[in-house]
């Protein structure tokens, strides 16, 4: 078919340019007839006996000569016109089909036209009668005006002929054009078809080799967390630690290497939170700290006396990288030093990983941070890597607003350096970890006798989290599967203060647990227990697959004891305000007349003591720069980080006993049950951030009374 397209074409553009000629052939024969008519005019004025003397008799020759050559070249033209379509096989089948009588009466007036001219033009001026006068002003115009009528009649049927034609190339073009397009639409519909079946697959996989990976990690790092928090010696307690260190490191990999979509696209989440960049760093050297003794490797550090430690940041990331870089440069290197250096200038904080290594070939290094890019091939084969790492260091620090590179020192090693822009926090802020001692003692207020269901099948992590629970304050009771827990509940609903619940396990999965446990609450009018998500699954979507399914929040395993305790207050809270809490409709924010529960208030200020001032400090930092994010995201359409931050705000306020606004707060987060449209979000901001204004002006005058 694609041949016979391109035959046509080709032939139809031979075939226009053919009608294109005869146009101008024609063009010739008209013009040439409306000489002759205008010669012919002044012929006959010039015939009549006025003209007779001399001078007439001369103009009377001059004109006739002017006829003689007109018609000489008429006669060349129509014969031109007739060899043209006798020589186009095409043009003359169309002239035989439908211009045969048309061709016919052209040819008689044609020849009539010639016999009437040269019988005039024979005669002398004294031979002209009054009838060779009539034939001059009468028979020859009126045979040359319905010649010129026939020829421009048969000239506009061939112009209109090669557009029909042209057309219908262009028809036949977009055709199979049209059916081309379609042939690979279809194909690229199936491709496409088995790409998603094979990325369905892929995902599948991914999750299931995340839950088998990531169930026994869980069983290290929740064993290694409670060996810590047993008798050990120096030597014993800095062995565990680098195994809880370590393996912290493990599990961040894992995270990074199965969201492939997260790999693939380029683009990793960054957080911004306070957190200490010099304990950060402590904290990470552990890790490695062992496995370079084995190598006699020393590891030297570089950190300026009267570093400022306090920045607003990723340190998930940060760590990440620097977990990377050292790694790296203690693997590849056998012998010497690995010396990790910080520094600060105008802003910018520069981390320096120097190493007295192998070093990188120069023809390696343009290549060097490509995914899976190593410096040689024999690298592989010695020390393994995937080749990964740098790559994902590279992506990571650009999406900080940073940059990484390399040089060669003089000790024939690598340097890497990278740098971040970090905003730095006022000397002495509080980071959320250096709250830990006293939320220890909080515990046992927050979650005392508070009946708590886990759901989990595997041993080790029942062991661990039932241990977890306990050391919080709370009365676990333990459900090995989804049908299990089902029952549990439906015995013993109000008995029961959360749901801790695993998604894969045996009989019933906890996400069909959750649907079920829903159904029978809305069918028995009780109120709905919170079902937290407890998940050894790292794929992207599994969040909102637990939210689909009923569940109320998201926790990935290896548990955090101190993320499980936050978790646990922003469901139950003190007294469990949070959670008992109804909602009223959005556009009716009611205000309570106390901005502040002054019990909870108090009982919190009791228990802090000292601390107390620094928590009020920091919620009353963070809260602007919360209300502030909110409306931003609000404005740029993500709702999804929009209920990020008010989830956090919401249990921050509760804490400090600022209900209304905790309540506010709520009713953001859950955004989708609150708000028909987002339009009807933007009227309630507006009253949402003059309750906050006046919930921390409220906050200031407790704070000084």
């Amino acid at each position: 078919m694609l041949l016979l397209t391109i035959f046509f074409i080709v032939a139809g553009f031979f075939f226009i340019r053919s009608f294109e000629t005869f146009s101008h052939e024609h063009n010739q024969i008209l013009d040439g007839i409306y000489n002759l008519n205008e010669a012919y005019s002044q012929y006959s004025i010039l015939a009549y006996p006025s003209s007779s003397d001399d001078h007439g008799i001369k103009r009377l020759s001059s004109e006739k000569l002017r006829i003689i050559s007109l018609n000489e070249k008429i006669k060349h033209d129509m014969h031109a016109l007739e060899e043209l379509t006798e020589s186009q096989e095409f043009t003359e089948i169309i002239e035989e089909l439908f211009f045969e009588e048309h061709h016919e009466k052209i040819d008689e007036l044609y020849h009539s036209y010639i016999e009437s001219s040269e019988l005039l033009m024979v005669n002398t001026y004294t031979d002209l009668a009054d009838d060779v006068r009539q034939n001059v002003t009468e028979k020859i115009p009126a045979l040359l005006r319905v010649l010129y009528s026939e020829i421009r009649q048969q000239q506009q049927i061939y112009v209109r002929m090669a557009e029909i034609y042209q057309t219908a190339t262009y028809a036949m073009l977009i055709l199979i054009v049209s059916t081309i397009s379609y042939i690979f639409i279809r194909k690229y519909a199936a491709q496409r078809a088995d790409a998603l079946k094979f990325s369905q697959a892929k995902s599948e996989f991914l999750a299931n080799m995340s839950h088998e990976i990531r169930t026994p990690l869980n069983g290290i790092v929740g064993m290694a967390d409670l060996i810590s928090g047993t008798e050990l010696n120096e030597e014993q307690r800095t062995y565990v630690q680098a195994l809880v260190s370590s393996a912290s490191g493990l599990t961040d990999l894992i995270n990074d290497i199965l969201d492939i979509s997260k790999i693939e696209s380029g683009s990793m989440p960054i957080e911004s939170v306070p957190f200490d960049l010099l304990r950060l760093l402590n904290d990470t050297l552990p890790g490695v700290t062992l496995s370079a003794s084995d190598k006699n490797v020393e590891i030297q550090t570089d950190f300026p006396e009267n570093f400022h430690p306090e920045y607003m940041g990723d340190p998930t990331r940060i760590k990440q990288i620097m977990v990377n870089l050292i790694g790296n440069a203690v693997k590849f290197t056998d012998d010497g030093h690995v010396k990790i250096s910080l520094s600060e200038e105008n802003g910018t904080i520069y981390f320096e990983v120097e190493d007295t290594g192998i070093g990188i070939p120069e023809e390696k290094r343009s290549s060097l941070f490509k995914k899976f890019s190593q410096g040689d091939v024999t690298i592989n084969r010695k020390y393994g890597g995937t080749g990964l790492g740098l790559a994902i260091c590279k992506k990571l620090s650009e999406n900080m607003g940073g940059n990484i590179d390399f040089v060669q020192n003089k000790f024939g090693g690598t340097t890497f350096r990278f740098w971040l822009p970090l905003y730095k926090l006022p000397l002495g802020t509080v980071i959320p970890d250096d709250l830990s001692s006293a939320l220890e003692r909080m515990e046992n207020s927050l979650f005392g006798d508070r009946s708590i269901l886990l759901v989990e099948d595997n041993l080790v992590n029942q062991i661990y989290a039932t241990k977890l629970l306990k050391t919080l304050g709370c009365a676990p009771h333990l459900a090995s599967n989804g049908l299990d827990a089902l029952n549990k509940v439906k015995d013993s609903h109000d008995s029961y203060s959360a749901v801790l619940m695993d998604c894969r396990m045996p009989e019933m999965d906890g996400y069909e647990a959750t649907r079920q446990i829903r159904a029978f609450e809305r069918e028995n009018n009780l109120t709905p227990l919170p079902i937290i998500a407890l998940t050894a699954n790292a794929i992207k979507g599994d969040a909102e697959k637990c939210r689909e399914a009923g569940m109320d929040d998201y926790l990935s395993k290896p548990i955090k004891k101190e993320l499980l305790m936050s978790t646990l207050a922003q469901w139950l809270g003190n007294n469990a305000l949070i959670r008992k809490t109804e909602l009223t409709p959005p556009e009716e924010l009611k205000v309570d007349v106390d901005l502040l529960d002054i019990a909870v208030f108090d009982e919190m200020k009791s228990m802090m003591e000292d601390e107390f001032p620094v928590i009020v400090n920091a919620y009353l930092d963070n809260v602007p720069r919360q209300v502030s994010q909110i409306r931003s995201d609000y404005k740029n359409g993500n709702f999804v980080s929009m209920s990020d931050i008010a989830h956090t705000l919401k249990s921050s306020s509760a804490s400090l006993g600022a209900i209304p606004l905790s309540q506010a707060a709520m009713k953001l987060e859950k955004y989708e049950q609150n708000f028909r449209s987002p339009d009807q979000i933007a009227p309630f901001l507006d009253d949402f951030e003059s309750l906050a204004e006046q919930t921390l002006n409220s906050l200031e005058c407790r704070k000084v009374s």
